[in-house]
């Protein structure tokens, strides 16, 4: 993975230039009303570019629960595999709770992924589990 990370414009801390994420992990839902899962593929893209990194993909799981264990979600599977395949070197997602509700499942999953060197980012939680400071964030969340 890419080096230090530093603060962005949105408060997050920014990946290194070298990173690139799949969006995956996502879940996109409409319980905000109609075209919220466009507003949530642009705040990544956004979030992507704001950064320097590169977006490789969005995998989502469209209308299904947080809640639905990972090993159940084709979109968080699809999103691993691109990792597991190197295609990318962490996920994005918007908020926390579009990856898993469950703390469980959320500990399991970035404790794969801290073992494997991936990262997470979330761009709401302003969180990036490549610095050592998002790393303690994510037992506050």
């Amino acid at each position: 993975m890419g080096g230090a990370a530093g603060a962005g414009a949105s408060g997050a801390a920014a990946p290194s230039a070298a990173s690139s994420f799949s969006g995956c992990g996502v879940r996109l839902r409409s319980a905000f009303g109609p075209g919220d899962e466009a507003r949530q593929r642009e705040r990544l893209a956004a979030y992507a570019l704001a950064h320097g990194a590169e977006l490789v993909g969005i995998e989502a799981d469209e209308g299904i629960s947080g809640g639905i264990a990972p090993s159940k979600r084709m979109g968080l599977k699809a999103a691993l595999v691109r990792l597991e395949n190197g295609e990318a070197d962490g996920v994005l997602v918007v908020k926390l709770d579009r990856l898993s509700r469950s703390t469980r499942d959320m500990l399991s999953l970035v404790d794969r992924m801290r073992n494997r060197g991936w990262h997470l980012v979330s761009v709401n939680a302003h969180l990036d589990t490549e610095s050592a400071s998002g790393r303690l964030d994510l037992t506050d969340h």
